[in-house]
């Protein structure tokens, strides 16, 4: 737990600066912590939902990481970092 924590903490200041050239704030990194939540629930809810249509767990990680990516990267643009 302790490495996702110091990753996301990373990704959370990488994104901040170079991706999306945002200055730190706190509204921002709690809809930063909510974003991950909500994504993580979703992927997994994704995934198992294909998985009980009896898709292989490779081609349903493809199309939940298909599905969610593009999403992920607009709400990061327009959501968290704006």
């Amino acid at each position: 737990m302790i490495i996702y924590g110091v990753w996301y903490a990373f990704l959370y200041f990488i994104q901040a600066k170079f991706v999306f050239q945002a200055n730190h704030s706190p509204l921002k990194l709690i809809k930063f912590i909510i974003f991950l939540v909500v994504f993580y629930v979703s992927a997994n809810l994704l995934f198992n939902l294909l998985i009980t249509y009896n898709l292989h767990y490779l081609i349903s990680t493809f199309i939940t990481v298909g599905i969610l990516m593009p999403i992920r990267f607009l709400v990061s643009k327009n959501v968290v970092f704006k």
